[in-house]
């Protein structure tokens, strides 16, 4: 019997340090799990932390760049005393989701801005052709003349700009050299008419050379709308205003990639709509890429040379560009 009772106290004792046994490793798992949660807790919020750090100090940047650029902008517009011809000229496209205004230059960028501001207003862009965004582009957003612009004051401005000389050789090469319609058929021929040399370009089929190009758009009788001026090489004087609308954002580019990431975050639209197709992570262009404009400016004496320079003179001082391809 005694025996009996020593065995059932030895059992109960067994079992009784299994289950303190049982709780303090429950105990110390949960520790363990709590330090465990603790500390991926912690990387996340630092990780977080950081992150914001870094988007607050890229948007501090970014303010620093778009407000020496307007700077400069408003010091060249007081040294070029420009008047405002054009002002009932300019296309602008309004965006009401994120009161967006948009001033379109052709040949800097406009096919990518008008996609990217589409994706961000809910438009599904990869089953669109570049018509069909161009079209919607101008059958539900744009707007002619200053007026609307000076209205809406609430609207972020936004302009976006390339080197002139890269812009010009962009526009042969799309609009003279390989022209797609009528339109450009018919200056083409004006160009050849003009400018041509018949020893160097016999063929009456052949478009019209860099130099008979450059003479044209040199010429002030060929510019601005009033003179038939064509949008893909008029200046961004006349087709923007830049010295009688103050515009917010200042995009170039040559630097697309963040300025397009600052001008998402501005609004508040998600950084994944980012520009694209046609353009390097570096934010060059095609035609830059290529080199055309060394090239095709090697075929150009210095007095046309200067002769251009000069037709495109305000635009590259208004941007903080220089003919050698730098820009501010």
């Amino acid at each position: 019997m005694k025996y009996l009772q020593q065995s059932h106290i030895l059992k109960l004792t067994v079992i009784t340090f299994a289950i303190v046994a049982c709780f303090t490793a429950l105990r110390i798992f949960r520790g363990v799990n709590t330090i465990v949660k603790t500390e991926n807790n912690r990387k996340m919020f630092s990780k977080i932390a950081n992150e914001h750090t870094k988007k607050e100090d890229f948007m501090q940047n970014m303010d620093l760049r778009i407000k020496e650029r307007k700077k400069n902008l408003k010091i060249a517009c007081k040294e070029s005393a420009l008047n405002s011809d054009y002002l009932s000229e300019m296309q602008l496209l309004f965006y009401e989701k994120y009161k967006l205004a948009y001033c379109v230059i052709p040949k800097s960028g406009c096919s990518n801005m008008k996609k990217l501001l589409l994706n961000i207003d809910g438009y599904n862009t990869t089953t669109l052709t570049n018509g069909e965004i161009h079209e919607i582009s101008r059958t539900k957003y744009l707007r002619k003349g200053m007026p609307d612009i000076v209205q809406r004051e609430n609207y972020l401005k936004v302009i976006l700009v390339r080197h002139p000389y890269e812009r010009l050789v962009s526009s042969y090469n799309n609009k003279i050299r390989f022209p797609y319609n009528d339109q450009f058929l018919k200056y083409s021929e004006k160009m050849k008419e003009l400018y041509g040399n018949s020893s160097q370009n016999s063929e009456a089929k052949s478009a019209p050379l860099f130099e008979e190009f450059v003479k044209y758009v040199s010429d002030g009788r060929n510019q601005g709308y009033k003179n038939g001026g064509e949008m893909h090489w008029n200046t961004y004087t006349s087709l923007c205003n830049p010295c009688h609308v103050e515009y917010d954002v200042i995009l170039h580019l040559e630097t697309i990639k963040d300025d397009v990431r600052y001008l998402l975050e501005l609004v508040g639209a998600h950084e994944d709509d980012g520009f694209s197709n046609g353009y390097s992570k570096s934010g060059q262009s095609k035609t830059e890429q290529k080199n055309y404009v060394k090239e095709y400016f090697k075929q150009l004496i210095p007095n046309l040379k200067h002769k251009l320079y000069k037709a495109y003179k305000n635009d590259f001082k208004l941007f903080g560009y220089s003919p050698d391809g730098n820009a501010k």
